[in-house]
């Protein structure tokens, strides 16, 4: 399904649409805010016309600030009209999205209509910085940062946990809750799950809190070590 690199092309893109039963594909960029964007579309849609051709979308939506605000001079420019513009999906970040059943996902170059890169695009910019950084002999790498509550129990209505006082980090508090505890919490939500496999390797953890982050925010789920929901579970009625 892959190339030898073991990046996708379109043509093992339209083998996995029709073996996964895709029947949604979300093309996606990021905006100047770090906001993910998307047109989604219909699988149909999308090999027969958006592989190829590109997506058309509106270029306003790289003058806009997190809070939706229009930021005259950024992007296009008021003056422009704000033209629609053009995702052209890489098919080497195709991937099926495990968590939406029929829907996978693919990061797109932004066009104009006559075919030039948009230049102010990060994904565009992030390609120059690259290329600036091989010229002179360097790699960039990259990783993420996961962070999430580990508890011991519940009592009394409330997650306990896994450790506590100020001094985070520090070896006698680590001692409390050893870090292959977290590694494992890790590790479970993560993967490997094939054929899904994330990819995600945790080799290390360690604690650290700030003051107000125990217990857990409202809409946040407390899990045990065994994976199981901690959260108080409502009564049912007849």
């Amino acid at each position: 399904m892959t190339s030898e690199q073991g990046a996708h092309t379109a043509r093992s893109v339209r083998q996995a649409i029709e073996d996964e039963g895709i029947k949604t594909v979300r093309v996606t960029f990021v905006d100047n805010s770090g906001v993910t964007r998307a047109r989604n579309v219909t699988a149909a849609m999308f090999v027969n016309h958006g592989l190829e051709e590109g997506i058309q979308y509106p270029s306003a939506m790289l003058s806009v600030d997190t809070a939706a605000n229009f930021v005259v001079p950024a992007g296009a420019g008021f003056a422009s009209g704000y033209p629609s513009w053009v995702l052209k999906p890489d098919p080497a970040t195709f991937v099926v999205l495990p968590w939406a059943p029929g829907t996978a996902k693919v990061v797109a170059d932004v066009h104009t209509l006559d075919g030039d890169v948009v230049g102010i695009a990060p994904r565009s910019v992030l390609k120059r910085v690259l290329a600036g950084l091989a010229a002179h002999g360097y790699t960039a790498h990259g990783a993420c940062e996961h962070e999430f509550y580990v508890f011991r129990s519940v009592e009394g209505g409330r997650p306990q946990p896994s450790w506590t006082g100020i001094n985070c980090y520090a070896e006698v508090k680590q001692l409390q809750a050893p870090a292959p505890v977290h590694l494992r919490a890790l590790q479970r939500q993560l993967g490997p799950r094939e054929p899904y496999d994330l990819a995600a390797r945790p080799a290390r953890a360690g604690q650290g809190h700030a003051p107000g982050e125990s217990p857990p925010r409202r809409g946040q789920q407390p899990v045990s070590d065994d994976g199981r929901d901690l959260r108080r579970r409502p009564r049912r009625h007849p």
